[in-house]
């Protein structure tokens, strides 16, 4: 039998125990309806079997590209479900050169876009910047701006520094195909 959701919500009637038989059909229906729902939740996005993964944030300038850069850590967890991915990232550094580089600090290597630009960041940890460290951000297709908590402006390229940290978490929309 046809599985009812979406368009609608099945019913089914109460069963007692030792009074009703129940029917192969009663279970057949139940599995179709929970099949029709994970369908629905999952979309056609294949989902691991842990649905946790793991991703790469970088920091990379808006202008021209970092003479080298080296990480002491790069850490990054995403699941999505239901057109939503979560991510929880961190980002250490043991080295960098930003000669080359201009403009302002993002980080890229978000696994999948967002569908609109705007998703807030949560930034738990921030240290070893020069004159403002990141205290806010928002996702902008698949890179991630951050701001300074002054005039909420971009964080330039001259406030990271060899030791500069971020720890970080968010949730947006993505399409999900």
């Amino acid at each position: 039998m046809a599985a009812d959701f979406p368009t609608s919500v099945k019913t089914f009637t109460t069963k007692a125990n030792d009074v009703d038989t129940i029917d192969a059909s009663h279970i057949n229906d139940l599995q179709d309806e929970v099949t029709a729902i994970e369908t629905v939740l999952k979309g056609t996005v294949a989902v691991p079997a842990t649905r946790v993964t793991t991703w790469t944030p970088t920091f990379a300038p808006t202008g021209g590209a970092f003479t080298s850069i080296t990480y002491a850590s790069q850490v990054g967890y995403q699941m999505r479900m239901a057109g939503v991915v979560f991510i929880q990232g961190s980002i250490s550094l043991s080295a960098i050169n930003t000669t080359g580089a201009s403009g302002n600090i993002r980080i890229s290597g978000l696994p999948v876009a967002g569908v609109a630009n705007g998703a807030a960041i949560s930034i738990s940890q921030a240290q070893n910047w020069t004159t403002a460290a990141p205290a806010a951000g928002r996702t902008l297709g698949s890179q991630i701006q951050l701001f300074t908590n002054t005039n909420f402006a971009e964080l330039p390229v001259a406030n990271i520094t060899a030791t500069s940290n971020l720890v970080f978490t968010l949730f947006y929309f993505y399409t999900a195909t």
